[in-house]
């Protein structure tokens, strides 16, 4: 099992963010990592499992959103389904973020949280995760 450090974050208005980080390679093809959510009134960390493909399949989906390639909205689901992360640009360039968690799977419990942010924490935010699943954290 490899651990990797690194955090990918993107921040909203506010103290508003999500994050995901310490990934951990369960096997060649998934990968364990911590989802942390934030906003003006919850914060949470919960597990997610996600697989390699799903993640180069997200990391790809955003380097199209930022250079007009790509429909509108990014998403990112758990294998677990405990974490749905969905992102889209407007024509002004701002970024809406939500994400839907589920900190207990049994008695069904959702949060949505919804964030504005910008192409730049989105550039940032693909850096981030790049670097950390490919060690590169330069465009596709």
């Amino acid at each position: 099992m490899r651990v990797m450090a690194d955090i990918a974050t993107i921040s909203g208005v506010g103290n508003k963010f999500i994050s995901l980080s310490d990934f951990v390679r369960l096997d060649e093809e998934f990968l364990l990592a911590q989802a942390r959510v934030k906003s003006d009134w919850f914060e949470a960390q919960i597990s997610i499992e996600a697989s390699r493909d799903r993640l180069n399949t997200f990391v790809h989906d955003i380097f199209s959103l930022l250079h007009g390639r790509s429909p509108g909205v990014v998403s990112l689901n758990s294998e677990s389904g405990n974490l749905d992360l969905e992102m889209s640009l407007n024509l002004l360039g701002q970024l809406s973020v939500v994400a839907s968690i589920s900190k207990n799977m049994i008695d069904g419990e959702l949060v949505k949280i919804s964030m504005m942010s910008d192409t730049a924490g989105l550039e940032n935010f693909l850096s981030e995760i790049k670097y950390i699943l490919l060690g590169d954290p330069g465009n596709s």
